[in-house]
C-alpha cells in the first residue's frame, strides 16, 4: 500500500462526533488510512479512551475494533487498562466483553510489555479472572 496523507483530521472530527454513524465512518477511516506507526494515532487516543468509557455498547465496540485493527505501541500502553476494565467489569455487556477479550489478546500478542512482566493484570484477583 501507499502512505495516505489526507483525511486524517476529518476522521478525527468524525470520531469525536456524538452520533453513531459519524463515529462508524471515522473509525473505519482510521482503520483503513492509518498504520500503527502513524503519528496521527496520538491525536485519536483521547477520543478512543472516551468511547471506551461510554455506556453505549455499540460505541465501545467501534473503539475496541479500531484498537485491535490498528494496534500500535501507544494504543497498547495507553488503552490496555481500559480494555481490561471492560473485560472484567460486571456492568459490561457480553458482546463488549467478547470484543474486549479479542482486543486484549491482539494487544497482548503484539505488545506484551504493555501488560507488565507476566503479561496480565498486576492485581492477583483480576489476573485469576483473566485466566478463567
Amino acid at each position: 500500500g501507499y502512505e495516505v496523507d489526507f483525511g486524517h483530521m476529518e476522521a478525527l472530527n468524525l470520531i469525536t462526533a456524538p452520533g453513531y454513524s459519524e463515529k462508524t465512518v471515522g473509525y473505519l477511516a482510521c482503520v483503513l488510512l492509518l498504520s500503527e506507526t502513524n503519528e496521527f494515532l496520538r491525536l485519536i487516543i483521547n477520543s478512543t479512551k472516551n468511547d471506551l468509557m461510554s455506556q453505549n455498547e455499540e460505541i465501545q465496540a467501534l473503539a475496541l475494533a479500531c484498537i485491535a485493527n490498528v494496534g500500535g505501541r501507544e494504543f497498547a500502553e495507553t488503552l490496555a487498562s481500559d480494555v481490561e476494565r471492560i473485560l472484567l467489569s460486571p456492568q459490561s455487556h457480553a458482546t463488549a466483553k467478547k470484543k474486549a477479550a479479542l482486543c486484549l489478546l491482539r494487544l497482548l500478542r503484539k505488545y506484551p510489555v504493555a501488560f507488565g512482566e507476566d503479561g496480565l493484570s498486576n492485581v492477583p484477583e483480576q489476573r485469576d479472572r483473566l485466566i478463567d
